[in-house]
């Protein structure tokens, strides 16, 4: 009985930081969203400037585009290819492909990504 108790208690923990998540989900799929359109040919400082102002409005902390629209996986894909390691070359590159997902992406003649 104890063991159950146990696991419903670690269950329980989940459910709460899964409802958590669930909440502010909304929220982050605009922030993305708001990022993609309206940031793809901004500088660095220009995108900073404006996530900070938006977070603040969506009453985030902390807010990592990157984190939210990729993975680590893929972002050591670009690289292998040749794509720059720098933040600037992963963000554009996620913004692409949320784009134009049929694009490839081409650096030194070599194809990285292709959804094909």
């Amino acid at each position: 009985m104890e063991r159950t108790d146990e696991i419903l208690f670690l269950l329980y923990d989940q459910m709460k930081e899964l409802s958590a998540e669930l909440e502010v989900l909304p929220s982050k799929c605009l922030l993305a969203a708001a990022f993609i359109a309206y940031l793809s040919d901004a500088t660095e400082d220009v995108r900073s400037s404006y996530m900070t102002k938006w977070m603040n409005l969506c009453n985030f902390s902390q807010f990592d585009f990157l984190r939210f629209m990729s993975t680590e996986k893929e972002k050591l894909h670009f690289q292998q290819y040749g794509l720059p390691a720098e933040q600037l070359s992963h963000e554009n590159a996620v913004i692409t492909l949320s784009v134009s997902p049929e694009v490839s992406l081409v650096t030194q003649n070599i194809i990285i990504y292709d959804s094909y």
